[in-house]
């Protein structure tokens, strides 16, 4: 890999209070609202599995009709309706449609503010959190931190700070402090959610794995490289074995395994690791996901640095095309890929110049 060039990585926010679950829900003592509550209940049991088991196109289907129930039969004020815009919103975050995301995330805020009293303050932190988990992957990492903050001591003083909670809420926080270079204040953040969610979900539970992946970019950015691929082995084994090989998650953490071996000069494994993942992402996400995006963009650097200059440069500018469009220009993984791109194009343009001038002084 080329000096000039660092690879693009993907963290992963915490969703462990990003949905809200049927079992608050609020039909329950209110049952002149209640009339269609068990179709709606059904839908939403529906969306959530769907969204766990990885399968993000028909849990958006059982959202949006779940979404379109509660407004009918409830309102739309209604708290169900919160839940439905909240839970459909986190399905087009996955799916990297982040405007429509955005847009559902903010009538869900407002709503909150609307129709909900200081006694419902934790589903005010929730909202706050979700969107902040938004903007975070939009890389709008200065309006993020401000939300994960106020998420983290709103949270704090509602429940404590030993709840099982506060362990999602510092882990994005820290993710944020890792993508604006607060090192220290990351890894801090990022070892305290990690013993939490070992404390109240077991060593092998899948919010263990998502600290445990964040860790690996960390200690990555910081140049351990061995506590990296410790981390990451065992990220890959926890989802593998509780999530299955073709699970969206899987990917993640193959690709940014991948990024540790290729720093560590083991290609063949990186380019293995990379391809892999590319072949889940495409199944599960689809061609035109910001996460299989970024994932072309690694293997493209890596067949750079082993001289495959066609396919590299075929998948910079695929990748680049995704991402752009997916995530704007202005994103900083579309900023990085384009780095990425022009270092790799100076690197042939120095190749080629050197060769044409030793050609030219050997005649």
């Amino acid at each position: 890999m080329a000096l000039a060039e660092k690879r693009v990585a993907v963290g992963r926010l915490s969703g462990a209070a990003a949905w809200f679950f049927i079992g608050s829900s609020f039909c329950v003592g209110a049952p002149v609202f209640c009339k269609e509550g068990p179709r709606w209940e059904v839908l939403e049991s529906r969306t959530q599995e769907l969204y766990r088991q990885g399968d993000f196109a028909k849990a958006a289907e059982a959202a949006q009709e779940s979404l379109q129930v509660a407004e009918e039969a409830f309102g739309p004020d209604h708290p169900n309706v919160v839940i439905s815009l909240n839970n459909l919103a986190e399905i087009r975050k996955a799916q990297g449609d982040y405007a429509e995301a955005e847009r559902l995330y903010k009538r869900s805020v407002s709503l909150v503010g609307k129709i909900f009293d200081p006694a419902h303050a934790h589903v005010s932190v929730i909202t706050l959190n979700n969107l902040g988990t938004l903007y975070a992957l939009q890389g709008k990492y200065e309006e993020a931190e401000p939300l994960f903050e106020q998420s983290l001591l709103l949270w704090e003083e509602i429940r404590g700070s030993d709840a099982p909670e506060v362990a999602t809420y510092l882990n994005n926080l820290a993710e944020v402090y890792r993508a604006r270079g607060k090192s220290k204040e990351a890894e801090a953040g990022y070892l305290r959610s990690l013993w939490m969610r070992e404390k109240f979900y077991g060593e092998n539970h899948p919010q263990v794995a998502v600290v445990l992946n964040n860790l690996v970019l960390l200690y990555r950015d910081m140049g351990k490289y061995e506590d990296a691929e410790v981390k990451g082995r065992r990220a890959l084994s926890i989802r593998q074995a509780v999530l299955g090989g073709d699970h969206p998650l899987v990917a993640q953490t193959m690709h940014n395994l991948g990024t540790i071996y290729e720093l560590e000069i083991r290609v063949d494994e990186a380019e293995a690791l990379y391809r892999d993942a590319l072949s889940i992402q495409e199944k599960t996400l689809g061609k035109e996901h910001p996460e299989y995006g970024v994932t072309l963009c690694s293997l493209a650097g890596l067949c750079g640095s082993q001289g495959k200059q066609e396919e590299a440069e075929r998948l910079f500018q695929e990748s680049i095309a995704i991402l752009s469009q997916r995530l704007g220009a202005a994103h900083p993984f579309s900023e990085m890929a384009r780095k990425n791109y022009g270092s790799f194009l100076q690197s042939i343009g120095r190749t080629r110049n050197t060769q044409d001038q030793e050609k030219s002084g050997g005649n």
